[in-house]
């Protein structure tokens, strides 16, 4: 057991880093802004962190170093991009 606390330490250091390295809301739209459509945006910030389904249209929300980023979608087309905090 002389490795747990060694473990433990070395998995919260990790979990802080990966915190580091979130998109700024200023990235993430400049990405959306640049894509031609939702599959863009998917293809280089991953899934989104969660969906919302309006009838015909979706916010894809991606959470943000410095708050969240709602991506309005209809069909495959970006219709609004706006940050939330």
């Amino acid at each position: 057991m002389r490795n747990g606390p060694r473990i433990l330490l070395t998995f919260s250091f990790m979990l802080c880093l990966s915190a580091c390295f979130e998109d700024s809301a200023a990235e993430i739209i400049a990405i959306a802004n640049k894509a031609k459509d939702i599959h863009a945006v998917e293809a280089a910030l991953g899934k989104p962190d969660r969906v919302v389904n309006y009838g015909r249209q979706d916010d894809w929300e991606y959470v943000a170093s410095d708050g969240r980023v709602a991506i309005t979608v209809e069909g495959n087309r970006i219709i609004h991009i706006r940050k939330e905090h």
